[in-house]
């Protein structure tokens, strides 16, 4: 008598099963052998694109840099030569003053030098201060606060 819920066949499928059930796992882990594969290669060139992209990126910072700190040393040598004819005109035009307020106040060798008058001394430092303000005005118009 047949035991209740088993059928043998002949030949049995035991073997057959086992043998599609191992081609099947070998072909599963073929296919994922070389998913793996191509992933690490992509992850592989993808570290190399990142790595040629940043020193690219690198070297163009560097060049930019450079341009810029050339562009504002150039820009700061022209202010400094600027300055120093501006400052040679300023100080030339001060020594004109100073030269002119001697001579309106006497002491210029060309005057003598011993005065006996004195009637023009008032005269004198009323010039004085109007010489001053004017010596204020010029350097606030020189060196003020400019819009």
């Amino acid at each position: 008598m047949p035991q209740s819920g088993i059928i043998k066949t002949d030949p049995d499928p035991t073997e057959a099963v086992k043998e599609a059930l191992t081609l099947a796992i070998k072909n599963l882990d073929d296919k994922l052998t070389q998913r793996f594969d191509l992933n690490d290669r992509a992850v592989a060139l993808a570290r190399d694109e990142v790595k040629t992209a940043t020193a690219e990126l690198a070297k163009a910072y560097a060049d930019a840099l450079a341009a810029a700190l050339k562009t504002t040393t150039d820009a700061n040598l022209k202010l400094a030569d600027s300055f120093k004819s501006d400052s040679a005109a300023t100080n030339e035009k001060i020594d004109r003053a100073i030269d002119r307020i001697n001579i309106w106040t006497g002491r210029d060798s060309a005057i003598v030098e011993n005065k006996s008058d004195r009637t023009s001394d008032t005269k004198q430092s009323w010039i004085m201060i109007s010489i001053a303000i004017a010596a204020i005005a010029l350097m606030y118009s020189i060196f003020g606060p400019h819009k």
